[in-house]
């Protein structure tokens, strides 16, 4: 594989090690083509057991067994005070401040190939494999790495990794994105040992897998969602809503309001504490402006660029205009109108299958 080719004799590969179907697969690949590796897991937060006390998650242990069945040394970082005060404290706060944030985002860029990768590195690594459905190419003219799509990932792992630094970028190992099917890693692991290969897909925020966020919001925040008023778009009330953190823009279900007509939620008022709703045709926006972007084959954006834009992680992409402004964000127009256009997601810029950056979108 020519990805592996950039491993030199002598040099390790740390794995981030999940115990689940990627990351095993990933070592052993590695281990096949006579890598020196060691495994790395992140110990970002406490679950509960069948009598409610809060412990590691089961997948610690998961992970250590598949480095010991591998035969390499394994490592587990403890990262829950920072994961704590840096993902799941600013998930609560853009939820209760009427946003939509999107939390893998940061936790790539921050912890995993942030604190793990240093981490990594202090261990003794070269570089840090991990088992994204993404490619990162290194661009000999403009001297920089590039990030791409895989080939097989439906969800389009590559959208995370549009904030990440060249930095970053140069030490990371991708062996699995040019795998053309999935099920070609599950037959791998399979082949090793198959409760491993047989296990499901993790979907969802990793911390809240009964995708419940505003029991968790409440549970973390130890502050109970505030009921206000659901409004239309001339301010008149037409019901109440059971706390912000229960919506999100383009909403249409569980609203509890009956009316002839179906309803929408166009915006979130957080000072107000009010949810403004009107019919989805209305829930359409031409343009958007993105913060805090980063661009990864080049510095800033100086001029006017066509690409096509995800504004969330499962979306289309959508064909659209890059207009660069003063302050260093960028204002996205769109060809038509888009819909659902959510204040705090992540909105990524493509130029065919390679991703150019991103952006929060205020």
């Amino acid at each position: 594989m020519e990805l592996l080719k950039r491993v030199k004799p002598g040099q390790r590969v740390a794995v981030a090690m999940s115990g689940g179907v990627d990351s095993t697969s990933v070592a052993l690949l590695l281990q096949e083509n006579n890598i020196d590796i060691f495994g790395i897991t992140m110990y970002l937060f406490d679950v509960p057991d069948e009598r409610g006390q809060m412990g590691p998650p089961s997948f610690l242990q998961e992970a250590r067994d598949t480095a010991d069945r591998l035969g390499i040394d394994h490592h587990i970082l403890d990262l829950r005070e920072v994961f704590r005060r840096g993902i799941q404290t600013y998930f609560a706060d853009e939820y209760l401040k009427g946003r939509t944030p999107n939390p893998c985002v940061k936790c790539n860029r921050i912890v995993k190939y942030g604190l793990l990768l240093k981490e990594a590195m202090d261990l003794g690594a070269t570089y840090m494999a991990t088992g994204h459905y993404a490619n990162i190419r290194w661009d000999e003219e403009l001297e920089c790495c590039r990030v791409y799509s895989g080939q097989a990932d439906r969800k389009d792992q590559a959208y995370v990794l549009h904030g990440l630094t060249q930095w970053q970028l140069q030490r990371i190992l991708l062996p699995l994105g040019d795998i053309q099917n999935k099920e070609e890693v599950r037959d791998k692991v399979r082949g090793w040992r198959k409760e491993v290969g047989d296990k499901k897909d993790s979907f969802g925020v990793c911390f809240i897998p009964d995708g419940d966020y505003g029991r968790f919001i409440q549970s973390f925040t130890d502050q109970e969602p505030r009921p206000g008023n659901f409004v239309d778009q001339e301010g008149r009330v037409l019901g109440q809503h059971q706390g912000l953190v229960h919506y999100t823009i383009g909403q249409k279900r569980k609203l509890g309001i009956d009316l002839e007509e179906p309803l929408t939620v166009l915006s979130i008022d957080a000072p107000l504490n009010q949810i403004v709703l009107g019919p989805d045709r209305d829930c359409y926006a031409s343009s958007l402006v993105a913060k805090k972007v980063n661009f990864i084959p080049f510095d800033t954006l100086t001029s006017m660029i066509q690409v096509d834009a995800k504004i969330c992680v499962w979306g289309y992409r959508l064909p659209a205009i890059l207009v660069p402004m003063k302050d260093g964000s960028v204002r996205v127009q769109f060809n038509e109108p888009v819909r659902a256009i959510a204040p705090g997601q992540s909105v990524v810029f493509y130029m065919g299958d390679e991703i150019i950056g991103g952006g929060i979108i205020e």
